[in-house]
């Protein structure tokens, strides 16, 4: 395991605490690709910056491998919706123990292959919803 001045090292760009509401999202594909992909997941932004992002989910297991791709958007507006990122799970681990036998976890990832159009997207997601 790598320590702890090397977990830092990677960690150098300034991460966001975001405002309640802002949410991950991750979609699987319809039945051979026809109509919209449907939602699987969504969980709440802790932070964020511009090559990754945090988050926290309820669940028994690490985050599932078959995502690549996500989108971001704000529960109460449609004005932010960043779609198809792609990214890649940096780390995942239990925050916490629920009485149900599931965890609290945390996951951050980073981002993959950004457009000029998703980065101005995200650099207003920061200015607008960061804390």
């Amino acid at each position: 395991m790598k320590n702890k001045k090397d977990f830092l090292e990677k960690r150098r760009p300034n991460r966001f605490k975001v405002k309640d509401g802002v949410f991950v999202e991750f979609f699987k594909p319809r039945f051979l690709n026809l109509g919209k992909p449907h939602l699987v997941k969504s969980a709440p932004i802790i932070d964020v910056s511009l090559e990754g992002l945090s988050f926290q989910y309820i669940d028994r297991n690490m985050w599932s491998p078959d995502f690549n791709e996500l989108a971001i958007s704000h529960s109460e507006t449609d004005e932010i919706k960043i779609d198809k990122l792609s990214f890649k799970v940096v780390s995942d681990f239990p925050v916490a123990r629920l009485s149900n036998s599931k965890f609290i976890r945390r996951c951050s990832i980073k981002f993959e292959k950004m457009t000029l159009n998703q980065k101005h997207q995200l650099q207003r997601l920061i200015q607008n919803y960061a804390v």
